[in-house]
């Protein structure tokens, strides 16, 4: 190996790049969860925001006149084409890079700025070039030997993220609107009619029985 070469950064199959492989690796894994939960938090948004507006057009459709359900569909139409491209464009520019990943590490497991001021270095191109600084050396081996305070679970989201949590509801509470009408008589009307509710709510737990019982007489050997 040439004295020039020595002088460079990450020449193949050198320490120094097997190092900085093993904390780009890392850091990429890291940033794989952290996007992942990411668009998990903003589709749970976007599903709350449909489940809503599918469950207010399924009452409308009962409750107004054809003419005012028109006039009122395509406004709450808009309004979710509107709330589609407001989540697509947040979970666009929340979608994290390798510097903004470093930077979460460094808060996470106080190293300092360690891991973002290597990071900067190695996603502005300095593999392959002359070392940027005398200290060079003495950066890359502190994140190396950092590694173990930074493991992915450790740094990484680990949990489902909170919107799921209203995305459930919406969706449950979409499930029972529109199941009303079909639980309902077929003489009824007006399916959302406080009268009609309270015989379908009534009428649910002898439902849910006759259910169970006809799932249980088609096991084998009842």
């Amino acid at each position: 190996m040439t004295e020039s070469q020595n002088n460079m950064v990450g020449v193949p199959g050198t320490e120094e790049r097997l190092a900085l492989a093993d904390v780009e690796e890392r850091l990429r894994q890291v940033r794989g969860r952290w996007n992942f939960h990411t668009v998990q938090y903003h589709l749970y948004r976007l599903g709350t925001v449909l489940a809503l507006g599918t469950a207010l057009l399924i009452v409308c459709t009962f409750l107004l006149s054809p003419v005012l359900f028109t006039l009122l569909s395509w406004p709450v139409l808009v309004l979710l084409a509107f709330c589609f491209l407001l989540f697509l464009r947040r979970g666009v520019g929340d979608w994290a890079d390798l510097n903004t990943i470093a930077r979460r590490v460094d808060a996470q497991a106080g190293l300092k700025e360690r891991l973002a001021t290597l990071v900067a270095q190695l996603t502005g191109g300095v593999i392959g070039k002359p070392s940027p600084s005398p200290l060079w050396p003495h950066l890359l081996a502190e994140n190396t030997r950092l590694l173990n305070e930074w493991e992915v679970k450790k740094v990484s989201p680990s949990h489902i993220p909170w919107s799921a949590v209203p995305f459930l509801l919406a969706l449950l509470l979409t499930f029972l609107i529109a199941s009303i009408p079909m639980l309902s008589e077929r003489s009824t009307q007006e399916p959302f009619s406080l009268a009609n509710l309270e015989t379908v709510l009534g009428d649910l737990p002898n439902r849910a029985g006759e259910l169970l019982d006809r799932k249980l007489s088609l096991q084998p050997g009842s």
